[in-house]
């Protein structure tokens, strides 16, 4: 029976580089899923915050969301460059709209194969604006609408 030195040494040589990849392309998918949860949270948030600013114009509501869009993507985005993002406010509609994109683990490896190029993502929320004077209106409108239809059923007994 022959014994074969060094041949465990080759076997790892020839697998670390394959398992390295694996390893480096899931650590930066997760890290781009984590991303993408994360804009999308940023999004959400910031809906939330401009809709809590009911009473305030359009313009300073923009300010403001812009503002907390720019500190929690600094903040919460991890491997990426400050994302492009959009926030649209107007009388009755706040949108914010962040887009995540990554380079791609062994980029210049995969293109030449066909595949490689961008992660991406684009988080969009929207939220309705609504103001506090209108929605009273509206449901002293509705109470008014029940009680005369409680009124005509009332007659009609």
């Amino acid at each position: 029976m022959r014994i074969r030195k060094g041949s465990a040494t080759v076997e790892a040589a020839l697998l670390m580089p394959i398992i390295l990849s694996v390893m480096i392309v899931l650590i930066e998918t997760s890290v781009f899923m984590y991303n993408r949860q994360a804009a999308s949270a940023i999004a959400g948030s910031s809906v939330i915050y401009g809709l809590q600013m009911e009473h305030e114009s359009s313009s300073y509501v923009q300010k403001k969301i812009e503002a907390y869009v720019r500190k929690e993507c600094k903040s919460k985005l991890v491997m990426t460059d400050m994302p492009e993002y959009e926030v649209n406010v107007t009388a009755s509609k706040i949108r914010v709209v962040i887009p995540v994109s990554m380079e791609m683990p062994f980029d210049q490896m995969l293109r030449r194969i066909g595949w490689g190029g961008r992660m991406t993502f684009t988080a969009k929320k929207a939220g309705q604006r609504v103001d506090p004077v209108a929605f009273l209106r509206e449901i002293r409108r509705a109470g008014r609408i029940r009680a005369a239809g409680k009124a005509k059923t009332k007659q009609e007994q």
